[in-house]
């Protein structure tokens, strides 16, 4: 009975937490656009280590197959990347593209306030996720270089 009790209750606290979020994201529309961003964002540096890891390490066996071999991949790759920084670009700075392509927009009127608040907000966390991910790359690269530095060297000839 005490598991069940745990598994209810433990469910129970996912799925409201969960809820919370998403209510927090319908009321404040600014919050689902940074998280849907700091998505897109990853995905900046993703796709291009999909095409570095090919090329690096060509006779890994791949789950998937892509059209046209490698030059299909790679069109693929920048069709993809292409697409990425359009939806990136647009959601750091909604309505950009409208007035490029001579459509009216109103910022207040979409998102309920005004684009400098927009602006500061989801330019202000992307940029503390830009430090800490600076952070735990200098953190990782010491931590490469006291191992590297511990570990003995290992003849390969026998």
């Amino acid at each position: 009975m005490f598991c069940l009790v745990l598994l209810t209750q433990g469910s129970a606290w996912m799925i409201v937490s969960d809820r919370m979020q998403a209510m927090a994201a319908a009321d404040f529309a600014v919050v689902l656009t940074v998280a849907v961003t700091t998505l897109l964002l990853s995905c900046l540096v993703i796709v291009p280590a999909l095409g570095t890891l090919r090329k690096r390490h060509p006779e890994v066996l791949r789950a998937y197959r892509v059209p046209g071999g490698t030059w299909g991949f790679r069109i693929c790759l920048a069709v993809v990347y292409v697409w990425i920084v359009i939806g990136s670009w647009v959601a750091l700075f909604p309505g950009t593209l409208n007035s490029l392509l001579g459509e009216s927009y109103s910022f207040a009127d979409t998102w309920g306030l005004s684009q400098g608040v927009f602006e500061v907000f989801t330019l202000g966390t992307v940029g503390v996720l830009l430090c800490v991910g600076a952070i735990g790359r200098v953190v990782a690269l010491r931590r490469d270089r006291e191992v590297a530095i511990s570990e003995p060297i290992q003849s390969t000839a026998s």
